[in-house]
């Protein structure tokens, strides 16, 4: 690993977020490990910068803390069943629709935050702070209570703009891993902090001023950005959850006893996503309509659509748009900057749910990127010799 004062060639490891499709950058960084002749274990000393959000945010912790992909990919497969577990007779499906709706009983999150804790001390203990860690990391998250980002770092100097280097890791991980109706903020410090996702998905650019600032000598980059997938967005009716909304007396679908309390909770939901998004009368009136509901359509409570609405209308994670500015910075004509980005584009029919921990689905994540990395093989190869050449 370079030095501020040294260093010619910088490298970034960039990590997108994407829960158990996090599975998928860890399948390819153990394959680019062995390419680049990289141990495995030591990805800290051959990039100068790692930064990720949520479960990019866990997998740089790691990686800086001097775990393997391999080490990764083990994590995913033996803690999602306990990270991603919910206490209900309901299908998930339901049961995700009635915490979105608010309905009384239910909890404010899909999913607890005792067991994700749990994980990240198996791996890191519960004393580790950032400062501790080999590799230098920048771990973006938000403060829901002051509506602005905070970014965690070891790397000094940068203050207020980064800050925690005396922070716990296992706080750090929780605080950019607790994605909005997922998993419950994290208090740190005395700050309510949510999944930096919500504003940089992929912090690839913000690693990237960093780097120019930190290393003024340099005279080559080269970035390395992983992604999580991009998810088809094409919409199909789902009538999985027609069952939950089985009407109480005889006349159909509306007069349901819990069709009537969710009628009720969209209601709700329509004010406060329209005092808080005037300007999108449209797009919240879609997302809380229930007049095309019927026995035979549930199409307006499909899950799928809602997160489909919410993450393209609501939430905004432009992790493509910050690998279009790093395309764009590769074209400098004053500067040996070079890029590789790795995403999976998702076909149809494809699971990209952010919380599927089966073994079938680890098995086609894995088969995705290794689809991947052979469709991008010359590219990568490309930018290995760059990455190595310095």
């Amino acid at each position: 690993m370079t030095t501020p004062q040294t260093a010619k060639t910088v490298r970034i490891l960039s990590l997108d977020g994407g829960g158990m499709r996090g599975y998928l950058s860890a399948t390819f960084l153990k394959r680019f490990c062995v390419q680049a002749g990289i141990p495995a274990n030591q990805l800290f000393n051959s990039f100068d910068i790692i930064t990720g959000t949520s479960i990019g945010g866990v997998q740089a912790l790691g990686y800086a803390y001097g775990k393997s992909p391999d080490e990764m990919l083990q994590f995913f497969s033996s803690k999602g069943a306990s990270i991603f577990y919910y206490n209900s007779i309901l299908p998930l499906s339901a049961y995700k629709f009635s915490v979105i709706m608010g309905l009384p009983t239910y909890p404010t999150t899909f999913y607890g935050q005792g067991p994700l804790q749990a994980a990240l001390e198996e791996v890191f203990g519960t004393t580790l702070k950032l400062s501790d860690l080999p590799g230098k990391v920048i771990i973006p998250s938000w403060d829901a209570g002051e509506d602005t980002s905070t970014i965690f770092s070891n790397i000094t100097g940068f203050e207020p703009f980064m800050t925690g280097a005396n922070t716990e890791v296992v706080n750090v991980g929780l605080a950019t891993s607790a994605a909005p109706l997922y998993f419950p903020s994290a208090t740190v410090s005395g700050e309510t902090l949510i999944d930096g996702g919500v504003y940089q998905n992929n912090p690839v650019t913000t690693a990237f001023s960093v780097a120019r600032q930190l290393f003024p000598q340099a005279t080559r980059l080269c970035v390395l950005s992983v992604g999580t997938g991009v998810a088809h967005n094409a919409f199909v009716p789902e009538t999985a959850l027609r069952s939950a909304f089985e009407p109480t007396v005889e006349g159909g679908l509306e007069e349901s006893a819990l069709m009537q309390d969710v009628q009720y909770e969209l209601v709700k939901l329509r004010k406060k996503l329209l005092l808080k998004y005037p300007e999108s009368i449209e797009k919240i009136n879609l997302l809380t309509t229930s007049r095309n509901l019927s026995p035979n359509s549930i199409a307006p409570y499909n899950v799928d659509y809602l997160f489909y609405l919410m993450d393209n209308v609501f939430i905004a994670g432009p992790q493509e748009l910050n690998a279009k500015v790093m395309e764009f910075e590769t074209q400098d004509l004053f500067d040996d900057i070079f890029n590789y980005r790795f995403q999976y584009q998702f076909l149809p029919g494809q699971d990209s749910s952010l919380d599927n921990y089966s073994t079938e689905q680890l098995a086609n994540l894995a088969s995705y990127a290794n689809q991947q990395y052979d469709t991008d093989a010359l590219k990568i190869q490309n930018f290995i010799e760059h990455f190595n050449a310095g």
